[in-house]
């Protein structure tokens, strides 16, 4: 887990808003330049 004020997090806050059941799978991202290789975001609170 990170901190929901990292870069990354707050990027992928300006991308993506997932509610409900919904989900989404990333794979080799660069968010503002951190390189996230994998991972699934479940729910995100904006």
């Amino acid at each position: 887990m990170v901190d929901e004020s990292h870069p990354a997090i707050v990027a992928l806050g300006r991308m993506f808003h997932v509610t409900g059941r919904s989900s989404i799978h990333l794979s080799n991202n660069l968010l503002n330049g951190f390189y996230l290789p994998d991972g699934i975001v479940l729910k995100m609170a904006v």
